[in-house]
């Protein structure tokens, strides 16, 4: 979820964008110069094997012979590497959570407030509409195992945590304590995350208009984030196309 640049850290976001789609057999791990062993490479083909599926089917279509059969494997060496499919899948969620904060926090966020929430909302949005088949299968990840929840309600209490600080940094007297900083900060993380499960998953008819401009998309969403968390409303200039969102005059 996006921060102010006093308050950037590891965001509980949920995947990288989409991989091109890769015939069985042939990943992007066969490359000799990869610089991993045999077991590496074999451990790789398979990890890469179930992101396309999961993305192209989602969680609970998927079998542990599909996944070896896009790698090219048989069941038998699937098993040598992961107990089932539930383990990949944690994996799999796991390394689309670092991608994403990678992804996210890869340039600097510029000076200001607004701004750097603004750049950073952007960056998300862009991670999760070009990301649709996979975020469905993270849905129903989250929904299924209970070891995924677990990375994501760390990562998120981690965020709203450092969210806090820089609430109180930036206007101490606006609550009185610390636990009602962390609960603001959950419910604009929840806020983000529902309204764009909703345009990617859902397709909700609400917000189908809003959605189709990413730039407008991300305005508004900032401007909503900066004035839950900040009580506050940012200079028109600096969303201009999300005007309606903002203090008239």
């Amino acid at each position: 979820m996006p921060q102010r640049a006093s308050e950037r850290t590891s965001l509980a976001t949920l995947t990288k964008g989409r991989r091109k789609a890769i015939a069985p057999g042939r990943l992007a791990t066969d490359n000799p110069d990869a610089g991993l062993s045999k077991g590496e490479r074999t451990r790789q083909r398979l990890l890469d094997s179930g992101r396309i599926l999961l993305e192209r089917d989602g969680y609970h279509a998927i079998r542990v012979s599909d996944v070896a059969a896009q790698a090219g494997l048989s069941s038998g060496v699937f098993y040598i590497y992961f107990r089932d499919k539930d383990e990949l899948a944690i994996e799999l969620f796991r390394t689309a959570c670092k991608e994403a904060i990678g992804t996210i926090y890869a340039e600097r966020a510029p000076a200001g407030d607004f701004a750097a929430v603004l750049h950073t909302l952007r960056r998300y949005i862009d991670i999760m509409l070009d990301s649709g088949g996979m975020i469905r299968a993270v849905v129903q990840i989250l929904d299924q195992l209970p070891d995924a929840r677990a990375i994501w309600l760390d990562m998120n209490s981690l965020v709203a945590r450092r969210i806090a600080v820089g609430m109180a940094h930036r206007a101490p007297d606006d609550m009185r304590s610390d636990a009602a900083r962390i609960i603001t900060a959950h419910a604009a993380q929840a806020m983000i995350d529902s309204m764009l499960l909703s345009i990617v998953s859902y397709d909700n008819a609400d917000l189908r208009d809003m959605a189709r401009s990413r730039e407008r998309l991300a305005q508004t969403l900032s401007v909503l984030w900066y004035r839950l968390l900040y009580g506050a409303s940012p200079d028109p200039s600096e969303a201009p196309l999300a005007l309606d969102f903002l203090p008239a005059g």
